[in-house]
C-alpha cells in the first residue's frame, strides 16, 4: 500500500484488511505529516510491514519497494494484492482477485 500525505483514512484501511486476516506492507513515500508514526503505533507485531523512504520518488517506487521487500522477505507468499491507501479500492473485492488465482494457477496477474 503506497502512500504520500494520505489522510488517517490509510489507517482504516490497514486496519480493515489486517481485520480480514490478511497482511499488509505499507510504504509511506517521504510524506511531510504523520501518517507512518500512526502507523507504526496502531499496527505494530501484527502482520504488517512499514517501509519509509526519506524522499517521495513516485507511486511507482513504492509500489516497486515493496514488491522488492516480499522478494527479499516473503518469497513463499500465495498472492499480491495492491491497495491505494485513499480508500478507493474495496476490501470486498479483493477474494474475487484471489478466487481468480485459485481458479486460473497459470494467472500472473489479476487487474
Amino acid at each position: 500500500m503506497p502512500a504520500y500525505n494520505e489522510s488517517d483514512i490509510a489507517l482504516t484501511m490497514v486496519a480493515h484488511i489486517l481485520g480480514k486476516g490478511y497482511g499488509a506492507i505499507f510504504v509511506d513515500d517521504g510524506s511531510a505529516n504523520d501518517l507512518y508514526e500512526k502507523m507504526i503505533k496502531k499496527f505494530l507485531g501484527k502482520e504488517f510491514v512499514a517501509i519509509r523512504h526519506d524522499i517521495n520518488i513516485g507511486q511507482g517506487g513504492a509500489l516497486q519497494t515493496g514488491a522488492e521487500y516480499i522478494k527479499r522477505k516473503l518469497p513463499d507468499i500465495g498472492y499480491v494484492v495492491q491497495f491505494d491507501s485513499d480508500g478507493q479500492h474495496r476490501l470486498e473485492d479483493l477474494p474475487h482477485f484471489i478466487e481468480a488465482f485459485r481458479k486460473d494457477p497459470s494467472l500472473e496477474i489479476v487487474l
